[in-house]
């Protein structure tokens, strides 16, 4: 969830509740107080709050209800997200993602660290003052922003192709590639039976010019046929 809160040269605090349910049934909750840091100016600022979380989660279709409010103030802010979990390929490659994101200059990062304990970290301190970054649920940008997509290529109980690559290529919808990056050597790492290979990727501002793409991650083989696609749409205006 995103969510915009002003802050000075003290620290703010924000009030969340979330709850993630599965059907009628609640699998999940986190209920704090989460302590943010004061702006680096000293001056009032709206800063951009992201927050994230883990969970291990079953197939099936989600709901995240997550309830942001100021302590002493009386607005109540309410974000509501439908989304399913698929079921885990078996003997098989596969994508997950691209995620993305754009950055943005002054974030702060909500994570729980216990039951009912939320810190908030200034994102610069985690990735450096370029890499604040605002989840993007509608995949529009700003032909100046940065874009940012995070995305994984996995396995579940097998390995692939010896010599496999990942391609991160944006296309535009006349099928003409406009911007590629780097292939990357398919390098899979995890302790279970599922091993994933994955990266935060960027493509700077100004690259793209306004229109509808589609951001694709693709495995290769050593002789460029592909093994597992997955693309989402981005317009930039």
């Amino acid at each position: 969830m995103h969510y915009p809160v002003t802050v000075d040269d003290g620290d703010a605090e924000l009030e969340i509740s979330a709850s993630l349910r599965r059907g009628d049934t609640e699998v999940g909750e986190l209920t704090g107080l989460a302590h943010l840091p004061g702006s680096k100016s000293g001056e009032p600022a709206e800063r951009a709050v992201t927050l994230l979380g883990d969970a291990r989660l079953k197939a099936g279709e989600y709901r995240m209800t997550v309830v942001v409010s100021e302590p002493g103030k009386q607005d109540v802010h309410t974000g509501n997200v439908e989304f399913e979990v698929p079921e885990v390929p078996q003997q098989a490659l596969f994508v997950r993602g691209p995620v993305l994101a754009r950055a943005s200059g002054d974030g702060i990062l909500v994570r729980p660290e216990e039951e009912n304990l939320i810190d908030g970290e200034a994102l610069e301190q985690l990735f450096g003052d370029a890499a604040s970054f605002e989840p993007l649920l509608v995949h529009q940008v700003a032909p100046s922003d940065t874009l940012l997509a995070a995305w994984e290529a996995c396995v579940a109980g097998t390995s692939p192709p010896t010599g496999s690559r990942v391609r991160r290529r944006i296309i535009g919808v006349d099928g003409a590639v406009v911007h590629q990056l780097p292939v990357e050597q398919l390098d899979l790492v995890g302790p279970g039976r599922v091993r994933c290979h994955g990266l935060l990727d960027r493509v700077p501002g100004d690259t793209l010019a306004p229109g509808e793409y589609r951001l694709e991650v693709a495995v290769m083989d050593d002789r460029g046929d592909e093994i597992a696609q997955r693309s989402v749409p981005l317009l930039v205006r």
